[in-house]
């Protein structure tokens, strides 16, 4: 088999040589990367505002704000077929779901609501061990669909065991690991 480079190549190769220069990595410096941190900065200002250190659910709102900025932009800007981008906006959004009640600690409101309790009810010992496990289950949930699916895992071992497989057949959209485009 003979190798033959082409202008093309070389063209690529000193591109890439220019890229890691002082000249070319002050000029990115100014022209990508302070205007994209200013940017980052307007786009998390919200929650830069409240953070705070010793409570991690700032961590929370910073995560959930990073997320509705990566399904907004799957969704109107994603180039994976229809299918896959819309299974993984799917898991996207419902983690934001699931982040959004565990900022907001809505879980007292919504038992309430399930019981048609008035503000000033006292809920019995049943309503808050469901409070509780509602909370819990949301929160196992939540971790589930970021590290991976059993399906996904599924998948993972039949390829580990040289199996001729369709991973289509096994994604589910969770696994934050493919949340990219």
């Amino acid at each position: 088999m003979e190798i033959i480079f082409t202008d093309s190549f070389y063209k690529s190769l000193k591109k890439l040589t220019w890229q890691q220069g002082f000249i070319y990595k002050s000029y990115a410096l100014f022209r990508y990367d302070i205007p994209r941190f200013i940017k980052n900065i307007w786009t998390f200002r919200k929650a830069l505002w409240k953070f705070e250190w010793f409570d991690y659910t700032y961590n929370l709102i910073i995560f959930k704000r990073s997320l509705e900025i990566t399904s907004k932009n799957l969704n109107k800007y994603g180039i994976e077929v229809n299918e896959h981008r819309k299974l993984k906006i799917e898991k996207i959004n419902k983690v934001i779901e699931l982040l959004n009640n565990h900022i907001t600690d809505n879980y007292y409101d919504r038992i309430a609501k399930k019981y048609n309790l008035s503000d000033n009810e006292l809920f019995s010992k049943e309503q808050i061990n469901e409070m509780h496990k509602l909370e819990n289950d949301e929160w196992i949930e939540l971790w589930e669909i970021i590290r991976i699916s059993d399906s996904y895992k599924k998948y993972y071992d039949l390829v580990k065991d040289n199996k001729n497989i369709n991973w289509e057949d096994y994604y589910d959209g969770s696994d934050m690991r493919g949340w990219w485009d």
